[in-house]
Order: structure tokens, then sequence, then C-alpha cells
């Protein structure tokens, strides 16, 4: 985990607060963050950059007297967090959680994490079928649209195959 900043004061009555990064670098906030102040996890539900740090709103703190409590807890984030995608100017995997994974015009599911391998990362994905892991790789990643929240893949299809997916594939 690396400490990123603290919480400085609530902000307004619906359980928002102020974050305090320490060095003013916020280009890895994104809405389903989970970051983890002390001993507890929360989730971004929502955020927007103001001078001096980030307005959050977390998952489970709807009122003034719950963010009353969360006033100089430090933040911190997995260190994975701040691994920059190979080829995308400034963008974070984090912030891909949650878009579409599309292959040849499909929906397949959407980003629901991530994990690494000594090889490469790993795109966890929610299918229908469960979730899945697809490699991080330029083989398989041919574009990211950040503003639509799609990343377009072309990869094996038995990756997406649903006897693959339970270990029924044959070779």
């Amino acid at each position: 985990m690396n400490e990123i900043g603290y919480i400085q004061k609530a902000h307004g009555l619906k359980g928002e607060v102020f974050f305090k990064p320490f060095d003013g670098e916020l280009s890895y906030l994104s809405k389903n963050l989970e970051i983890n102040l002390g001993d507890k996890s929360y989730t971004i539900s929502g955020f927007r950059v103001v001078t001096g740090g980030a307005i959050l709103k977390l998952a489970g703190v709807d009122d003034r007297n719950q963010s009353d409590l969360l006033k100089a807890k430090s933040v911190s984030l997995d260190a994975n967090i701040f691994t920059e995608l190979s080829g995308e100017d400034g963008l974070y995997l984090n912030q891909l959680m949650g878009f579409s994974v599309i292959m040849d015009g499909e929906r397949k599911g959407e980003v629901s994490g991530f994990a690494e391998t000594e090889a490469h990362d790993l795109l966890k994905v929610s299918t229908d079928m469960g979730e899945i892991e697809l490699p991080y790789v330029d083989q398989f990643i041919i574009e990211i649209k950040d503003l639509e929240e799609e990343i377009h893949v072309k990869c094996p299809i038995e990756l997406f195959d649903p006897a693959f997916f339970s270990g029924g594939a044959q070779k």
C-alpha cells in the first residue's frame, strides 16, 4: 500500500470528504477506485477535482456525521494502481474499471479488477459466465476508447466460450 494523502475535512451534508494529496497528483482518481482509510476500504462512487485536492463521494458514507469520522485519516492505495498503461498517455489501469470489453462488435463483459503476472498485467473481466482474466498485451488490446468507456479486444474466442471457461474445453 502507498500512502497518497489524507482526508482533510468533511464537505457538505451528503457524506462527501475533501481529499488532500501529498504531491498534488490526482490523475489516478476514478469512479469505482478502492481506497483505504486507516484499516477500512471504501469505493469512490464519485469525485471532482478542486483547488488543492478533490471532493470524494465514498460508497456507504451518506451523511455529514459519517464523513466527519473520516477527518485526518490517511488515504492509501494498492501500488499496482500506479501502473501506467503502455501506449496510453497518462492512463492508469484503475481508470479502466467498469469499461465494457468489446470483441467483434459484441459486448463480452466489463472490467472488474486487475491482477499481475511476471509477464504482464491482467484485466479481470466479469462476464455472464463468471470472471475471466484477459492478458493486457498489445496482441489482444486493439483500442481503448476512453470517452465511450470501452476496450476493444481481439483474442482467442475460446476465452469467452462457456465450455472453455468451465474447464470443459477439449484440445
